[in-house]
């Protein structure tokens, strides 16, 4: 028996590079999730599905994405969709865990030049202070969930009398689970667009919930509502919340009003002309949250306005918080990047918020983020243009099609204009390999594929430059 609170010899030999782990165990789980559904009694249909199509599901799936290329409703068994279920359901639990394993293993082999790729999973003082995270992230998802899919099944049942109570429950938990994962799954064909559930507006307030709350972050939320935080803030009531806790929430709810209002303005009189004033408000609520991260949608995607296509574009990119299950660039980029905008058009020299200095290297990630993530859209809607030409032909879709496609696949967020069953297979790799790198982050490819983080510990002689 090894006691891993102690030093050992054994586990210090091998060296842990966080970033080639953490895609190891995407690739593991994509891989286990086509095998399964390959076979022939996870579908309808005789024999077993395209390999293509097994791979697009379960990478979709387990990058918690929500984009289809087969009517999930109908296609999948049971059993399928019980695969789609626990996909969903790791692939959540691995973005947001996995820095937490990586503090656990923080002495054996994980270096200080490591760290700054665990910063991409928790906040830096995390890195020294995880004791319990894992267990309170796995307690907290699942209470979520259990709490939503409680509220589900009681509305389900209120509505829908008729339905088995085993059919309502594995609804329940499909739809719980699947909202705060962020993954936009639903085992209804168009999801909440269908008929029957396209003004359930209960259910897409519970489900819009449980996405915010996912697509907020654990560290965000034990740092504002654990009981050692509350007790903490009673106890001193001066002390603040750490600034990324304070920076996630005002910009997920500043986006989220923003997107509200947008909706409202280019949807109310068409989309939403027969709905109450509050009917209104929880649609495009629940859209306003859905179009940042889940990909749930009860409007219909193929016949909304251009600049709203435009601003849904910018919020998926945007995405939601760090060490969150949602997609994106996260907030602390963005925001980031905002802040820093702020300070050099005002003359500052450090980018300061709430009384504080955030550190260059802080911004630097954040630039260089916001680089490689809009290098990903760029290259992978210009082979979109290449393989899809035939979505083009007929003018019934644009390239504006195109980009939301790649843009929602990078974001993992899984709202689609309509286009993706009808994707060649060349454009459903390219859709593929960006759900895993907006899945993974960028950076966190580039630190795996590069040989090792050496130090820069050296300083040449400044010059200035132009800009602008």
């Amino acid at each position: 028996f090894i006691d891993l609170q102690q030093d050992t010899n054994i586990i210090p030999k091998y060296k842990f590079n966080p970033a080639t782990i953490f895609i190891a165990t995407f690739v593991i789980l994509i891989s286990v999730g086509t095998g399964l559904l390959l076979l022939p009694e996870m579908t309808v249909m005789e024999g077993s599905m395209d390999f293509i199509d097994a791979l697009f599901t379960a990478t979709s799936a387990s990058c918690v994405t929500g984009l289809i290329v087969v009517d999930t409703g109908t296609f999948f068994t049971f059993k399928g969709h019980v695969v789609l279920l626990l996909l969903m359901q790791l692939g959540g639990l691995n973005i947001v865990s996995f820095g937490s394993f990586l503090v656990f293993f923080n002495r054996f082999g994980l270096g200080m030049k490591h760290h700054s790729v665990v910063e991409d999973f928790v906040f830096k003082n995390s890195i020294f202070s995880g004791k319990g995270l894992l267990s309170k992230i796995i307690i907290g998802t699942f209470t979520f969930e259990i709490i939503g899919a409680i509220l589900v099944f009681w509305l389900m049942s209120d509505r829908f009398v008729d339905q088995s109570i085993e059919d309502t429950i594995f609804f329940a938990v499909f739809h719980a689970v699947s909202a705060f994962n962020n993954a936009g799954f639903s085992t209804m064909t168009d999801g909440m667009y269908n008929e029957l559930y396209q003004h359930f507006f209960l259910l897409h307030l519970v489900l819009g919930i449980l996405v915010f709350f996912g697509a907020i972050g654990f560290d965000t939320f034990y740092d504002l509502f654990s009981k050692e935080s509350l007790r903490e803030k009673l106890k001193y009531p001066w002390k603040r919340y750490k600034i990324g806790s304070l920076l996630n929430v005002y910009t997920s709810v500043g986006l989220t009003v923003i997107a509200m209002i947008l909706i409202l303005v280019f949807e109310e009189s068409k989309q939403m002309a027969d709905y109450s004033t509050l009917d209104k408000l929880i649609t495009s609520f629940f859209q306003a949250v859905s179009a940042r991260t889940a990909g749930f949608n009860s409007i219909d995607y193929t016949s909304v306005s251009v600049p709203l296509l435009l601003f849904s574009l910018l919020f998926m990119f945007v995405g939601g918080g760090s060490s969150s299950t949602a997609g994106g660039i996260k907030t602390s980029t963005f925001s980031a990047l905002l802040l820093s905008a702020y300070s050099t058009i005002r003359g500052k020299k450090h980018v300061e918020v709430f009384k504080r200095t955030i550190p260059n290297d802080v911004i630097f990630r954040a630039i260089s983020v916001f680089i490689f993530s809009l290098a990903c859209v760029f290259v992978g809607t210009f082979v979109l243009t290449i393989t899809e030409q035939h979505l083009m032909a007929d003018n019934k879709y644009t390239l504006i099609d195109l980009i939301f496609e790649q843009t929602s696949a990078f974001a993992t967020t899984g709202i689609s204009t309509g286009i993706t069953s009808q994707l060649t297979d060349s454009g459903k790799t390219t859709i593929i390999l960006s759900m895993f790198i907006g899945r993974l982050g960028t950076l966190t490819i580039a630190y795996a594929l590069s040989k090792g983080i050496v130090s820069t510990n050296y300083k040449y002689p400044e010059e200035s430059m132009l800009i602008g």
